[in-house]
């Protein structure tokens, strides 16, 4: 008798036991399960907040581009320099005067500095050895560079004959752009463009543009590497790079050289 009372007993002991672990155990497995899927939901939210943030910021970035394309573009159309942002590119600097000098080599300088911003390798002399010499007050300035190159006597070169250079070692992929006339509006809206311009540049004004120079001038050349409201950078055939110009003090010696400018384009670009 005392047997099947202790049965009995152990019998609704274990059935006790077995209710509080079925009503008690499951609802904290339960909770731990909200909470891990809820720490989870919290995490994909804060990465989506991130890819939103981060697709926000590209899609800023993307519009505010477009808005300086835009009108930079619409300058072009109008034909007209107003400032539209501060550029400063970064154009390697080249010294005429070192490393095998060439006293009178400023447009072979100006273009090799060109160049080589577009990672183009070469250098100036390598440049004046491709550029065809004229002699010295009856020399043809639209043919080549007038004078001794290196040293003594000199006037210089127009244009014409450093894009043919430049065209020699530019490549197929680049459109080599450049006028004796440019206005200086057109010039400014390249630089607005993140382009670099070689330009020549006289202190004394001279027709320049003429075939024949009879040497009183010389003809110097530089590269246009950035502008802000006020001011152009560029960089000079005696290695000074960035150096700052009055906007309206660079558009004399431009216009005294005869508005003589050349840029690369990438082609497909505009």
């Amino acid at each position: 008798m005392k047997k099947l009372i202790a049965g009995i007993i152990l019998s609704c002991l274990i059935i006790v036991g077995c209710t509080f672990f079925i009503f008690y155990d499951k609802p904290t497995k339960t909770s731990t399960m909200q909470t891990t899927v809820t720490t989870v939901a919290l995490e994909d939210m804060t990465e989506e907040s991130r890819t939103k943030s981060v697709e926000t910021t590209e899609t800023s970035r993307v519009e505010e581009d477009k808005a300086v394309k835009d009108e930079v573009q619409k300058l072009e159309t109008k034909g007209n320099h107003k400032f539209v942002k501060t550029v400063i590119l970064d154009v390697p600097s080249e010294n005429r005067l070192e490393d095998e000098p060439l006293e009178n080599g400023g447009a072979v300088t100006a273009a090799s500095m060109l160049l080589q911003y577009y990672l183009i390798p070469t250098n100036k002399n390598e440049l004046a050895s491709k550029i065809r010499i004229e002699p010295y007050k009856t020399g043809d300035l639209d043919r080549g560079f007038v004078g001794n190159i290196k040293n003594g006597k000199a006037v210089g070169t127009n244009v014409g004959p450093i894009a043919e250079v430049v065209k020699q070692v530019c490549g197929e992929n680049f459109e080599v752009i450049f006028d004796k006339n440019m206005s200086f509006d057109k010039l400014a809206v390249q630089v607005q463009k993140d382009k670099p311009v070689w330009i020549a540049i006289s202190e004394k004004n001279s027709d320049f543009t003429k075939k024949n120079n009879k040497g009183n001038y010389y003809l110097d050349a530089i590269v246009i590497v950035g502008m802000d409201q006020e001011n152009m950078y560029i960089n000079t055939s005696d290695g000074k790079k960035e150096a700052v110009i009055k906007t309206s003090d660079l558009k004399k010696l431009y216009e005294n050289a005869g508005k003589q400018a050349l840029y690369l384009q990438r082609k497909g670009t505009f």
